[in-house]
Order: structure tokens, then sequence, then C-alpha cells
């Protein structure tokens, strides 16, 4: 691209002044998915994914125009995650559960979090970030059982294991 031709791995993108991203130029034919493997590069269709990932709109539009987190949880529980025109991708959803905490709404933070796990119950992220809210509001049982979750769903889990081994050090 530097040299004014075409991309041909597909990895460069651009916003445009409507906020819609869009691929830079490029050229499909020079190389293959399975080269793109090969060399750590998304295939052209999770390319194709991730633009369409980036477009989506954003639940905080939702807060933005008045709604209720539980009104969100109620919207987001009645669509279709995989056809909404909303970003319902699990590491958005702990992404907007740590904005809501970082805005001292903790309470909200956690529906939040809990409907992640409800949403994406094989995702041990969803349970360490639930179970780190649950821990923050003080329901040390239910902090647990989450962390355990996380655990159980990804053996590795450090941070798991580290605050489990924390909060059997604590005294009850």
């Amino acid at each position: 691209m530097s040299i004014n031709k075409p991309q041909i791995y597909g990895t460069q993108y651009k916003r445009l002044d409507n906020k819609v991203v869009v691929r830079k130029k490029m050229d499909s034919t020079k190389i293959t998915d399975a080269e793109r493997i090969e060399f750590g590069v998304e295939t052209l269709a999770q390319q194709r994914e991730k633009i369409r990932n980036l477009n989506r709109k954003k639940l905080t539009e939702l807060l933005e125009k008045g709604k209720t987190i539980d009104e969100i949880v109620l919207f987001v529980k009645s669509t279709d995650v995989l056809k909404s025109q909303y970003d319902l991708r699990e590491t958005w959803f702990n992404h907007f559960g740590y904005n809501l905490i970082r805005q001292g709404k903790t309470e909200d933070a956690l529906k939040i979090f809990q409907l992640n796990t409800v949403l994406y119950p094989n995702s041990s992220n969803a349970f360490d970030s639930y179970g780190e809210c649950l821990l923050d509001l003080g329901d040390k049982e239910s902090a647990i059982a989450a962390y355990k979750k996380s655990l159980e769903l990804n053996p590795k889990n450090k941070n798991a294991k580290k605050i489990l081994s924390e909060i059997d050090l604590q005294p009850n």
C-alpha cells in the first residue's frame, strides 16, 4: 500500500467520515486463505465478519436513548444474536460491563456480566468477569461459584486460580 498497490492480506481498514468501517483496497487473488492462515492472518470470511461486527450498533446507543439496563437485557434476550444489528459478541459485553463499573454502575454491570454468561455459557472469561463483579458487590459465595465455573471451562485461567486462593485465605 505504501507503494500505491492494493494490499494482499486484507488487514488494513479505515473508518469513513460516516463512521462506517471498510477494508482498504485489496487484491484478494495474490494469496490464498491457506496462506493467510499460515501467516497468522484472518481468512477473507473472517475479515468480512470482522467488518460486519465493527459496523454493528453498540448497546450503549440504547442507554443514550434512555433505555434502562433491564430493558436492554430484555431486548438482548429477545434478539437473535447472529442476526442482530447490535454488537452482541461476548467480548463486547465484557467491555460494556467494565465501562459501567468505571461509571460507578456496578449493579448494572452485574446484569450485563450475568447476561454474558447466559449468552455464552462456555466462556471462561464471561464467568471470570461475572465473578469479579460479584466479588466487588460483596457476594462472596456467588463469586466463588462463578470463578469455579470459569476454571472448569478453562483450567489454565490464572486469574480465577489466584482469586480463589485469595478468597480461601480470607477469614469468613
